[in-house]
């Protein structure tokens, strides 16, 4: 028994860092977070929180985090490091579009009160916050283990009314075209942005950043307002590379129609209250979670 056992759990191992940047998205906030959180997302050693005028990242210490799984070392709290970014004078009332659903669902089973537990939570790869200031969109999309967002600035729109405003970071500035976002942690970069028109991608225009303190802005060559510009960064996470994953497995069996069952315990990251560098106390963020694969172990079914 313990052979199938370890069999099964090597098996489940391998089939999930295989698929995991295909099971990877924007997962939608049905209640089981708080109401301002619209979509959460991992990223490698953390999360992104999106809301509807601001995003905020949160990251850990993935060294501390696996040694503390496997029982080694002393300490009980976890560093983390949180850096919000705000939509300046963006508006605050919208529509969301929800794009590329993945084929599997998440269900929350938080507390004892079943009135908090939420069922058939869907992930897309793909979602759009609508009219963010007059005629500009702003859309994430996560593919290929990759985030990227985009302003998508429709006909009358105006790309000078963009301002990010960063908080929390150790050091923000520009090198060689591409912003720099330094934490006590990791290093985040957002790469130079390209502007194309839409659906004319291969043509593209000159854009850049511009940076006032904490503030960020973009500048583009002058552009045909009849046409939709779309400005499109790339997020890289340059410090950690890889598994995105925050749980680890226990036990594993399958049933009669050969599908396959994992447990283990969760680390589940909560929306920080402060920004900047903080602890959090490692036992508190622990949950269980169970999840189903298809006969095959490729496919996650939730």
């Amino acid at each position: 028994m313990k052979k199938v056992t370890f069999v099964i759990l090597w098996f489940i191992s391998i089939s999930l860092q295989a698929a995991e940047a295909e099971m990877n998205g924007f997962i939608e906030n049905k209640g089981q977070w708080a109401s301002n959180i619209l979509f959460e997302l991992d990223i490698p050693a953390g999360r992104v929180f999106i809301e509807r005028t601001q995003f905020t990242y949160v990251f850990y210490d993935s060294k501390q985090l696996h040694e503390m799984k496997h029982g080694l070392g002393t300490d009980s709290m976890l560093n983390m490091h949180a850096v919000k970014v705000s939509l300046r004078e963006a508006n605050s009332l919208g529509k969301t579009e929800k794009k590329q659903p993945l084929p599997f669902y998440r269900n929350y089973f938080k507390g004892q009160n079943p009135l908090n537990w939420k069922s058939f939570v869907s992930t897309f790869q793909k979602i759009t916050l609508m009219d963010v200031y007059p005629e500009i969109d702003l859309e994430f999309v996560y593919t290929e283990g990759k985030l990227k967002y985009n302003f998508i600035v429709n006909k009358g729109g105006n790309a000078s009314v963009i301002q990010l405003s960063y908080q929390g970071q150790e050091n923000l500035y520009l090198s060689s075209g591409s912003l720099i976002v330094k934490t006590s942690l990791q290093q985040m970069v957002e790469s130079k942005p390209i502007a194309f028109y839409g659906g004319d991608s291969k043509r593209v225009l000159t854009c850049e950043f511009v940076q006032k303190g904490n503030s960020i802005s973009y500048k583009t060559e002058p552009t045909d307002a009849s046409r939709t510009l779309i400005i499109d960064p790339e997020v890289i996470f340059a410090t950690f590379s890889g598994s995105t994953a925050d749980n680890w497995g226990c036990s594993a069996t399958n049933d009669q129609y050969g599908n396959a069952y994992s447990g283990g315990t969760v680390f589940d990251i909560g929306y920080p209250s402060t920004t900047g560098a903080y602890q959090v106390n490692f036992g508190g963020y622990i949950d269980v979670g169970i999840l189903k694969y298809t006969p095959s172990g490729t496919g996650l079914l939730y």
